[in-house]
């Protein structure tokens, strides 16, 4: 028995069945580069979030926070990353405050290096006028000593002025100080004696000089004092010590001993008038 069909009758199934796989590799390929597309995307984009937050960051910014939602190795590394930029945040806090703090106290001690500038040259200006009026009160004196004809009168007027030189040689020492505090008192006995041998107009070659003195600093308050007892004691050995044009030796000695007082050099004998008691 033969049969005879159409020959499309015939590759109709084979056709169907091609189409139905050409379409099912062709919808297979569109869901492949889909699913793909995605895939490259969700690891493409943290990534490029990544490099965007690494150029923000190194641009100045470290606000900027990477919002990666995700709990595997890219997740956790933008969470990393977010951690090292608040930590790089809080650095950067803590350097502008401790910047901050530094200016200001170099700041404030500027300040006070001004103001101390400011009350030193007071104090120069008031130490150099109170030697000035000194001065010229010790010219007044001479000025008027001229005119006094009774002896113990003029000697009053002429121990006040050795007096008032003693003083006015403190000021000056002060005014010429670094500190403007404490003065160097073996030069200002080396300065007030040379004073006190021309005041007198002694004979050096007569009368020896010797002046031993260690390196002692007194505040003006134990200056003063000290140096009107000097002034006081030197004047004494210089009118009566040597009678006559006699020849002779002062010596002038200070040791410090302690923090709580000096040494008294050695006493000299020293002949006062008959009338004294």
């Amino acid at each position: 028995l033969v049969v005879k069909i159409d020959k499309a009758e015939a590759f109709a199934p084979i056709i169907l069945l091609r189409n139905l796989l050409v379409f099912t590799i062709l919808v297979s390929s569109i869901v492949f580069i889909i699913i793909s597309f995605y895939i490259a995307r969700s690891i493409s984009r943290p990534i490029i979030k990544l490099s965007q937050a690494t150029s923000l960051i190194a641009a100045g910014d470290l606000s900027y926070r990477i919002s990666i939602n995700s709990k595997d190795e890219i997740g956790q590394l933008a969470e990393e990353f977010n951690k090292m930029s608040e930590k790089l945040m809080e650095t950067l806090v803590s350097r502008d405050t401790l910047s901050q703090e530094v200016t200001k106290r170099i700041q404030a001690e500027k300040q006070i290096k001004n103001s101390l500038k400011e009350k030193e040259v007071l104090l120069q200006e008031i130490h150099h006028r109170v030697k000035n009026n000194m001065q010229v009160i010790s010219s007044l004196l001479l000025l008027q000593s001229k005119y006094i004809k009774d002896e113990q009168d003029l000697e009053l007027f002429n121990e006040s002025r050795n007096q008032i030189k003693s003083m006015s040689l403190i000021h000056e020492k002060l005014y010429q100080s670094k500190d403007m505090v404490n003065i160097d008192f073996n030069d200002y006995i080396k300065d007030l004696a040379n004073e006190m041998l021309k005041f007198y107009r002694v004979d050096v070659n007569k009368i020896a000089l010797k002046i031993d003195v260690e390196d002692i600093y007194f505040s003006i308050n134990i200056a003063l004092p000290l140096g009107l007892v000097i002034n006081e004691l030197l004047s004494n050995c210089l009118k009566y010590a040597f009678p006559e044009g006699e020849k002779g030796k002062i010596r002038i000695l200070m040791r410090k001993i302690s923090d709580l007082g000096l040494r008294e050099g050695p006493k000299s004998k020293i002949r006062y008038p008959k009338s004294w008691n």
